[in-house]
């Protein structure tokens, strides 16, 4: 019998490619403080089986394991496995990392006691698979929590500016700053709990300017980083609309660069 193709692995090998180029250390520091906020939510206690999806470098992870917990961080990019691996080892932490897809999770049922996402499972294709997988793997009780941009905050203006000049998604894929509405992430999680809380919260980017917070983001960002390769002479053009939007979101006076980037944290416990 022929195996199953995925009719979304194309884009799922694409965001491989964006994730590792660029250099994920400087921007994880960008989503840093959602880490914490997040951690707050979890009723964390030592022993604690913890899986963090999408974990990028470890933000999450590094805290959770500080805390105790016995810590398992899945990415679907191998380099960033290799990059939170890396990090986490040098800071001597015993935490377990795996390439894992965040709609078809390697794990069996009820296996964590927290599952959590910071900014990453809201990018795979196919809502309803991550949401269906989040609640298999937790065990009853269990605390699910998601940190997902809002689509009316600066990344999800970001993110509108880039699928502008993006070539045609997949059809039916889904758009990832969806998961940032309270109605949609509370749609796509009622089939399996009543229990939803979701707020707005913000992490801080901060820089000496508005333009050296943009060259920054061209120097780290994978997307940025490989956009000049695909738009070619487009590039100036996207890389100026994103010069003139950055400004609207600042909030500093003196020159130097704060933006308080919105996103919805979503905390839902699994019935008992």
């Amino acid at each position: 019998m022929e195996q199953a193709v995925d009719p979304y692995a194309q884009l799922k090998e694409l965001a491989k490619v964006v994730w590792t180029a660029g250099d994920y250390n400087q921007i994880a520091t960008l989503t840093q403080g959602g880490a914490p906020q997040v951690l707050e939510e979890c009723e964390l206690e030592a022993g604690h089986e913890v899986l963090e999806v999408g974990a990028g470098n470890g933000n999450f992870a590094v805290l959770a394991a500080q805390q105790g917990a016995r810590v398992t961080a899945s990415d679907i990019t191998p380099a960033q496995v290799e990059r939170g691996r890396a990090r986490t080892e040098a800071e001597g932490l015993d935490i377990e990392w795996l390439e894992a897809d965040a709609e078809d999770l390697p794990f069996e049922d009820r296996t964590f006691d927290r599952v959590v996402t910071l900014f990453s499972a809201m990018d795979a294709p196919r809502p309803e698979r991550v949401a269906r997988e989040l609640f298999r793997v937790v065990r009853p009780g269990g605390i699910v929590v998601m940190a997902n941009w809002h689509p009316d905050g600066f990344v999800g203006a970001m993110s509108r500016l880039v699928q502008e000049y993006a070539p045609a998604p997949q059809e039916d894929a889904a758009v990832p700053t969806e998961w940032g509405d309270p109605e949609i992430a509370r749609e796509r999680l009622a089939p399996y709990t009543d229990e939803i809380r979701t707020e707005v919260r913000s992490t801080l980017y901060a820089g000496d300017s508005p333009e050296e917070f943009f060259l920054f983001l061209e120097r780290h960002h994978g997307l940025l980083v490989l956009a000049p390769q695909i738009l070619g002479d487009r590039y100036e053009q996207l890389a100026q609309e994103i010069r003139d939007a950055i400004p609207t979101f600042n909030k500093a006076t003196d020159g130097s660069l704060r933006i308080d980037a919105d996103f919805l944290l979503v905390v839902a416990r699994a019935p008992a």
